[in-house]
């Protein structure tokens, strides 16, 4: 038998095998017939000793002998007997080395198969290195379960997604940023896993240092939110302020949750999103009248004036709507305030306003309202129960009996209030119709004197002049509005006016060191006014540049709304000082002024910080005059 393969006659060596052979004789001439490719010996020899998986292994290559070439079905027994640089070497030789990668790659054995690169083109190796690291890489993750190696494998393969993934495992921060260190700035997918591992750990600074890396600024500024670092946010809109409106609505709603609804719809104001704010501010308003706290609804209904205000000039296509809104917004803030004394009086045993200041808020009051539906939480019946109770302390009884008139036209809930109307309403017919001369209230227009109440309306029953309140005790003020001529812009009647204060306090000094001497002009300025006043006859009072030059600033109060035009008033009564809040432009007693700024040093309305704004004692002179 062996004579007979040493001559390569396999047929006559198997024929001779069969006259009795052992096991490794058999096992010899299949294995050379295997080689020699003469698959049939080699069947039948493998057969006799039983050896099934090299059975199967002749099978299959007697399947795909007619197509493939003997170096290849040689290069598939070599690698079926370890021999894998025999394998390699045959592969290669017949133009497949691909074979032989494909081989080793199942095998684990990376490195061999990239060594069967060798000859092809840079754009094919790379393309099949970059899988070959891939797939190592799944090895790693699957097989060895080491999460480290498979994401440096995954890294160098290109595929980013997966390393992430792959670090996601470990709850590493510090390997994760230093992958996202490594991953260039256009690959948004790993960066974005990367950042969104990150947060799950709560990594918030490296979360901001990929954020950065992406040139992700919304994300960014919304994770300053998230975190309360708005002071990073903040100097990132510095930088790029296109991102402004995204960052004060995040600090809107952040301010919102914080119960600072005020300060959230300036915040919503700033976003651009002046319709948010005002429903905020609307929202706050009604609850505060709700809960019955009208000096905050006071406040609010002032912010929202505030804001139309605003928007007159940001939205001048709507300039008639914000306009109207404006007025009613103002004229809500000044009821509420007012309505805020008249509660707590009629609610509270004991108060600590002036009876005084009662009765002249609930005049104030019931000359807004008689002739309107009442603003919601703002009780008629209230208003006139402590106008009619303060007006019999102090004598006004027709006053008095007016109020009562005027109650039975009201609902009026059984109670200790029906039981005082009853009793208030006959006790007062005993009283003369009349009201105290102390507190008849003069006309600074035409002097003339008024009842204490006016059913017409808040104005002169001579002259149809309105009149102007202090705010401090809701006291007529002896102020008189005029107009601006045609052409007459407001700066330059304010410095009309400048010059003629300058000039009246250099006719003061000069008369100063000069007693003995009379002087005819000294009233001239004066007189002029007083005859355009007289001329006017309850008409609009309307001053040129010549009447201005003779008006002292030191005697004109000037209403100075951001928008909207300014009012120009005359104080008839120089003794009696009189004060301008600068925020909400409304005017006071000057004692009284003063007095608020040494007890809460803010605005009444706005609550916008005064007394921290005056320097010294000049400026709040300045401020009173």
């Amino acid at each position: 038998m062996y004579h007979f393969i040493e001559n390569e006659d396999l047929e006559t060596a198997y024929n001779m095998a069969c006259i009795g052979v052992t096991n490794s004789d058999w096992n010899y001439l299949a294995t050379v017939a295997m080689s020699s490719l003469n698959l049939k010996i080699a069947k039948r020899a493998f057969s006799r000793t039983g050896n099934y998986r090299k059975l199967v292994l002749v099978d299959e290559l007697m399947k795909i002998q007619g197509r493939v070439s003997p170096k290849e079905l040689k290069a598939i027994i070599a690698a079926y007997n370890g021999e894998y640089d025999q394998m390699e070497k045959l592969f290669k030789e017949a133009g497949c080395p691909e074979k032989a990668m494909e081989i080793f790659t199942d095998l684990r054995m990376f490195d061999r198969a990239r060594s069967c690169l060798e000859g092809q083109s840079d754009s094919q190796s790379m393309q099949v290195d970059q899988n070959l690291r891939e797939q190592e890489a799944d090895w790693a993750a699957e097989g060895l379960r080491d999460a480290r190696a498979a994401a440096e494998m995954y890294l160098k393969a290109g595929q980013s997604l997966k390393a992430i993934e792959a670090l996601g495992t470990l709850n590493s921060a510090e390997r994760l940023i230093d992958a996202a260190r490594r991953l260039d700035k256009g690959d948004r997918k790993g960066l974005q896993r990367c950042v969104e591992l990150l947060r799950e750990m709560g990594q918030w600074a490296l979360c901001a240092e990929v954020y950065g890396k992406m040139g992700d600024w919304e994300s960014l500024i919304e994770l300053y939110a998230k975190t309360d670092q708005w002071d990073e946010a903040f100097s990132l809109v510095q930088r790029k302020p296109d991102l402004s409106s995204i960052c004060w609505t995040l600090r809107a709603d952040w301010l919102a949750e914080k119960d600072l609804f005020v300060e959230a719809q300036d915040a919503f104001y700033k976003a651009g999103k002046p319709g948010e704010a005002l429903k905020v501010l609307t929202k706050l308003t009604e609850c505060a009248v709700t809960e019955s706290r009208f000096n905050d609804a006071a406040h609010y209904y002032h912010l929202l004036s505030v804001q139309c205000e605003q928007l007159l000039h940001d939205q001048p296509e709507d300039s008639n709507f914000y306009l109207e809104q404006y007025s009613d917004y103002r004229n809500l803030s000044e009821i509420y305030y007012a309505y805020h004394f008249i509660h707590r009086f009629v609610e509270e045993p004991f108060s600590a306003v002036l009876q005084e200041t009662i009765m002249y808020s609930a005049r104030f009051l019931w000359h807004r309202v008689q002739n309107m539906l009442s603003p919601p939480g703002v009780s008629k019946v209230y208003i006139l129960s402590a106008l009619a109770k303060t007006s019999r302390q102090f004598g006004n009884f027709k006053a008095a009996r007016y109020c009562y008139g005027q109650m039975k036209n009201l609902r009026i809930p059984k109670g200790p209030m029906w039981d005082e109307f009853q009793l208030g309403a006959l006790s007062i017919r005993g009283k003369p119709y009349r009201d105290s001369d102390d507190f008849e209230i003069l006309c600074p227009r035409c002097a003339c004197s008024n009842s204490l109440i006016n059913p017409a309306g808040d104005f002169c029953s001579n002259c149809q002049a309105p009149f102007v309140y202090s705010y401090s005790n809701f006291e007529p003020v002896p102020l008189i509005e005029f107009f601006l001529e045609d052409g007459i812009e407001q700066e330059e009647a304010e410095q009309l006016m400048d010059t003629a204060a300058f000039e009246v306090e250099k006719k003061k000094s000069k008369t100063e060191k000069n007693n003995n001497r009379m002087d005819l002009t000294a009233s001239a300025g004066k007189s002029d006014f007083d005859e355009l006043l007289m001329d006017t006859d309850g008409e609009d009072i309307i001053v040129s540049r010549s009447v201005l030059k003779t008006l002292s600033h030191n005697n004109v109060l000037i209403q100075k709304f951001p928008v909207t035009r300014w009012r120009f008033f005359k104080n008839v009564m120089e003794n009696v000082e009189i004060a301008i809040d600068p925020d909400s432009q409304r005017f006071f007693i000057s004692e009284d002024w003063e007095m608020q700024l040494l007890q809460s040093g803010e605005s009444p309305f706005s609550r916008k910080k005064i007394k921290d704004d005056l320097d010294d004692s000049n400026e709040l002179e300045n401020l009173l005059q």
